[in-house]
């Protein structure tokens, strides 16, 4: 598919928030800018898969909803946010490295421009006769202005072939995103698989410097798949397969574990203290760094990553690759230590 040509691609998951009875689920299409899988007359999106280079530098998912057919009506709040004020560049349920050979491919400055450019083209849909959906991409990073000289020379962006890219390509991906049916509580199930590989030499993979390092900063140690929750979400928790964090989250913290669910109330307009909800994510036992690292903050933000690069940078040597799964699971209420490690050894197996 020519990047060129896509002003819009969405993936949707839609349901009824009126709906008195289960809703029938119908599959839809919109002329190439969208795919979706809604229930009967639709009204309110469950998931979105969001690509259009014109309004984002990463693909993300948002809006992310709990909604179970049988009662649609109880349809929890968005669970994300889209550029939020404080990180215009976080976008809901999404991945982004923060620092490729030492550029920056994470943050939007002035103009809103990164220092790395992230592209991505040959989308692909599958819907399956079970409801979930499959979308697989191929992306490569570049710095910013190197992509700027291919666009100087009339090149197509996602001419692959082309080595006026090949030769300026830093690092290639491939993608592949498997949202499951929703389970029977509402659940939202995404499973992610990515494969890097370095181009034309060694690909170091960084972070901000953590406090002691040199250039450590309080918040350092983030990269890699993300969730930044919705605003006005309270009394907000995390546990693991082995226990909690506290009993409420600190501001910063930063650990490893198999897996992390991070949990907490979203008011809505009707409910001013809202019910708790959350999101799981699972740390595939065949990562490298496994069990993985987490970042998790709880300030004016609420913000959790499994953070591949936390600890230490990893290089990605020529020519070689580096693979990268998870499961991300978006639910109702705050699950237990013993729900988490059956939901890890589910995904495990």
């Amino acid at each position: 598919m020519n990047y060129l040509k896509i002003s819009v691609f969405t993936l949707t998951l839609c349901c009824l928030a009126n709906l008195a009875a289960a809703a029938e689920p119908i599959f839809t299409t919109d002329a190439g800018k969208s795919f979706a899988l809604s229930y009967e007359k639709a009204e309110t999106p469950i998931w979105q898969f969001n690509f259009d280079p014109a309004i984002t530098h990463h693909p993300f998912f948002n809006p992310i909803r709990v909604c179970n057919q049988e009662d649609a009506k109880a349809a929890s709040p968005n669970l994300t946010w889209v550029a939020p004020p404080d990180h215009v560049w976080h976008k809901g349920f999404w991945f982004a490295w923060k620092y490729i050979n030492g550029v920056n491919y994470w943050e939007t400055g002035r103009g809103g421009k990164a220092q790395g450019k992230t592209t991505w083209c040959d989308v692909k849909l599958e819907k399956k006769k079970d409801l979930s959906a499959v979308i697989t991409c191929t992306l490569y990073y570049m710095p910013a202005k190197a992509f700027d000289e291919v666009l100087a020379k009339k090149v197509k962006p996602c001419d692959l072939t082309n080595p006026e890219i090949t030769s300026r390509m830093v690092l290639l991906e491939k993608r592949k995103y498997i949202v499951a049916p929703p389970r029977e509580d509402g659940s939202i199930q995404i499973d992610t698989e990515q494969v890097f590989t370095a181009q034309g030499k060694d690909v170091e993979l960084n972070r901000t410097p953590l406090p002691g390092e040199p250039g450590g900063r309080a918040w350092g140690g983030y990269a890699g798949l993300s969730v930044r929750f919705a605003k006005g979400m309270t009394e907000r928790q995390a546990m693991t397969d082995t226990g909690p964090l506290g009993k409420e989250l600190a501001k910063t913290q930063r650990l490893k574990a198999n897996a992390l669910d991070y949990t907490g109330l979203f008011p809505t307009k009707d409910d001013k203290k809202g019910q708790p909800f959350g999101a799981l994510i699972c740390d595939n036992p065949a990562n490298p760094h496994h069990p993985s690292p987490w970042y998790a903050i709880a300030s004016n933000m609420s913000y959790f990553s499994p953070a591949f690069v936390c600890y230490k940078p990893y290089t990605i040597p020529k020519g070689k690759s580096l693979t990268l799964k998870y499961r991300t699971v978006f639910h109702p209420g705050r699950l237990t230590a013993d729900q988490i490690k059956k939901e890890f050894e589910a995904y495990s197996k």
